[in-house]
């Protein structure tokens, strides 16, 4: 988690290019044209002509090559969404460019290639980010404070949690999730992504990213997609260090669900929504003057009663404050609020490391 410098007037944007020009990007894109920290000045494609029609589309000034994207002088950073099998290369390449990173998930196919952009990013004086929006979010960064600082329930013992929502296997085998060759982890590098994430946001407490939290045991399966053989949904057991535990499920075998709960020593933190909140999609969250707030039911027996009493904490989810109101004064919708503000901190990070490199 990225610490919040609390300074809201940057001297200077943080210029971006981004690798690849599909539905994610587009989603991104608005995103940095809504925080006032960012913008987007450049766009590379495996087709040029698709690149430049969605410079059109988004309002960016330039658009080329990947290679031109990653070692442009005019960018900053880069933020690489091509398919995962394809993406590797050209982390590296933007790394040895210079350039700051944030990569769409799952990162790289192994934990080895992860390593590997983690020791190039160091080694070059860059900052590296994964780019899974909800680990930005202000809400997470409450919920961090509340487990983990506050430690107002005790320590985090065991972690559930399902992220899954319905897709005919056709469907899925169709698209590029169901294509071995395109995305090789298939429904583990995307919805169990999150799942093994927000485990490890649970029970990892040290908040050292230089020792990272490792299962000492592991027990999963994973249905896979009768002709592509592609992960379609898994679950599983994982015991960590200390007794603690933590289960799974995720894919696109079964209904929509985001939740998760954090079973600690004195109560049970549960959220229905940890993904993406309703306030998070298009057109349906407004700026913070009439923000709608983010519940965490808290089971909370503290006192030792051994009677649980069922409270809800409530913190708004402010997003940036830029387009708030039009030259009419008319409020504006914020969209893509989590995402807004995973690049509204990458920023932060990268303009403090030039301040202090």
């Amino acid at each position: 988690m990225m610490a919040d410098s609390g300074d809201d007037s940057p001297d200077k944007k943080t210029r971006f290019a981004f690798v690849g020009a599909g539905l994610i990007a587009g989603k991104n894109a608005v995103a940095i044209h809504t925080c006032p920290r960012t913008e987007l000045v450049f766009v590379g494609a495996r087709n040029v002509e698709k690149a430049q029609a969605f410079c059109a589309q988004y309002n960016v000034p330039a658009f080329g090559t990947m290679e031109e994207a990653c070692t442009n002088d005019s960018v900053d950073a880069v933020y690489l969404c091509i398919p995962t099998a394809a993406r590797l290369p050209w982390i590296f390449r933007a790394i040895e460019a210079g350039k700051h990173v944030i990569v769409e998930k799952p990162v790289a196919p192994t934990v080895a290639d992860t390593q590997q952009i983690v020791k190039a990013a160091k080694e070059a004086n860059v900052i590296y980010m994964d780019g899974t929006m909800w680990r930005q979010a202000t809400r997470t960064q409450y919920l961090y404070d509340l487990l983990h600082e506050q430690k107002k329930l005790g320590q985090v013992l065991h972690v559930n949690t399902s992220f899954s929502t319905a897709s005919p296997i056709a469907v899925f085998e169709a698209g590029s999730r169901g294509q071995p060759d395109i995305e090789p982890l298939g429904a583990v590098g995307d919805l169990a992504w999150y799942a093994l994430g927000v485990i490890a946001f649970g029970l990892d407490d040290n908040n050292d990213d230089d020792t990272p939290l490792f299962p000492i045991t592991v027990r999963a399966t994973t249905q896979n997609t009768p002709t592509t053989n592609s992960s379609y949904h898994s679950c599983g057991f994982l015991e960590f260090p200390g007794g603690r535990t933590a289960t799974f499920d995720s894919g696109f075998k079964l209904a929509l669900r985001q939740t998760v709960e954090f079973v600690c020593e004195k109560g049970v933190v549960r959220m229905n929504d940890f993904v993406n909140p309703p306030d998070n999609s298009i057109d349906s969250f407004s700026g913070p003057s009439i923000a709608k707030p983010t519940r965490f039911t808290l089971l909370d027996d503290s006192a030792g009663t051994g009677v649980i009493v069922t409270g809800d904490t409530e913190v708004v989810e402010l997003p940036t404050t830029t387009n708030n109101d039009d030259n009419e004064g008319n409020l504006q919708v914020v969209r893509y609020v989590h995402e807004v503000e995973m690049f509204d901190n990458f920023a932060r990070a990268c303009q403090e490391q030039k301040q202090n490199p």
